[in-house]
């Protein structure tokens, strides 16, 4: 067998083993079994994905369950922060240019991103209250880790 066929077979291997990685990738992402698993909490959104980013997935069934429960509130008020934040950018961007529907759209970002921190502190401290002192720890490196100038301690 000459050169030129081996090289022309593998090169054909090669493609054709691309192809259908791309094509598996592109089809894993239409399947309706992936909208299954975000909806039931094993997707890239859900609980169980925020529990092991969290480190908690040895925390048990009650804290996915307290996480599960809060999902909604807290996507909706995620929304909620985004939509006012569009019509800040809008405010800001309108001609002709009025000072005081900016500031207003501002203290609406202010007051919706309070709102949404509040619902999430609540639900962390509902959350913390079932964990073990190890878990909490665990949970307070996820949720602020250090590294970077600003999260570093002062020193006197």
């Amino acid at each position: 067998m000459s050169a030129i066929p081996r090289k022309f077979w593998v090169l054909l291997a090669v493609s054709a083993a691309l192809n259908l990685f791309f094509l598996g990738l592109f089809a894993g992402r239409l399947s309706p079994l992936r909208e299954h698993r975000e909806r039931d909490g094993r997707g890239m959104h859900g609980e169980r994905n925020f529990l092991r980013r969290s480190g908690l997935l040895d925390a048990g069934p009650e804290v996915a369950d307290l996480v599960r429960a809060h999902r909604a509130k807290v996507r909706d008020d995620m929304r909620s922060v985004h939509e006012a934040r569009k019509r800040a950018k809008e405010a800001m961007r309108a001609e002709p240019f009025n000072p005081e529907h900016l500031r207003s759209a501002f203290d609406d970002v202010r007051a919706r991103t309070t709102d949404m921190q509040s619902d999430m502190h609540g639900v962390l401290n509902q959350v913390a209250g079932k964990l073990n002192p190890k878990q909490r720890e665990r949970l307070s490196d996820a949720l602020w880790r250090g590294g970077g100038r600003w999260s570093r301690e002062v020193q006197p």
